[in-house]
């Protein structure tokens, strides 16, 4: 009871006051900002894009990546031992001849900066602490080989980044299982589709990716398979 004796209102009350007044708000935007996650991609970002066009000639094998570009930019046939899409999308950053060298290194130096704070977030969504995921997310800043590999026309920057695009999407998929057949399931299956058969066209040993992926989902089929609850329908619906 109230001080002049009046009915206390029950905190179910409360929260349907509290839901009205939300409803009453309707072009209002909630905002959340990982601060960690965002520190890890201008890190990841500086590093990878900091003084790109040094050296100013090609380095290693950017030569023949480098070749192959310009083949598919005067529309020449020629064969490679590995799938196109790489090569292809140094073909579409070289759209100027003015500066080639930093143009070509710029998507894997992007997409190289872009492992990390995946690495991150793959992290937490396999239920590790904050503290663990930027401590992974620390290890592959910092790693040296994956540095120099962003940061030159090679195959194995975006090759990791659709690697790890493929994990997370998967995972964010699992984690949907209560929400199946919704738009964000779809989303996250589509994403996962996308993402791990770009791995594959990217190169080769990207089929051990879509292995792990496609074992996992024979691995969910088969309990679901167990779950008494679900009708055949449901299930046929997930086989396809």
């Amino acid at each position: 009871m109230e001080g002049d004796g009046s009915p206390r209102p029950s905190s179910l009350d409360e929260g349907r006051r509290e839901e009205s007044s939300q409803r009453s708000r309707p072009f209002s935007i909630q905002f959340e900002v990982d601060v960690v996650q965002l520190l890890l991609v201008i890190l990841s970002v500086a590093t990878r894009l900091w003084r790109l066009g040094f050296p100013r000639a090609v380095v290693f094998d950017e030569l023949h990546f480098a070749k192959y570009a310009s083949l598919y930019l005067q529309r020449i046939f020629f064969f490679d031992s590995h799938p196109p899409l790489g090569k292809m999308l140094l073909a579409l950053a070289e759209f100027s001849p003015q500066f080639p060298v930093y143009q070509l290194r710029l998507p894997p130096a992007v997409m190289g900066s872009l492992v990390v704070p995946l690495i991150y977030q793959i992290c937490v969504e396999l239920k590790m602490s904050r503290w663990s995921a930027l401590l992974a997310g620390m290890f592959v800043l910092l790693d040296n080989a994956l540095l120099v590999q962003s940061r030159f026309m090679l195959m194995e920057g975006m090759l990791l980044f659709f690697m790890c695009l493929t994990i997370y999407s998967f995972l964010k998929f699992r984690s949907l299982t209560h929400r199946e057949f919704s738009v964000p399931w779809f989303f996250w299956l589509f994403l996962t589709g996308i993402s791990f058969t770009c791995t594959l066209s990217v190169k080769y040993v990207g089929v051990f990716t879509a292995i792990v992926i496609l074992l996992l989902c024979a691995k969910d089929f088969w309990f679901m398979l167990a779950d008494n609850y679900r009708s055949d329908f449901n299930l046929i619906k997930h086989l396809c």
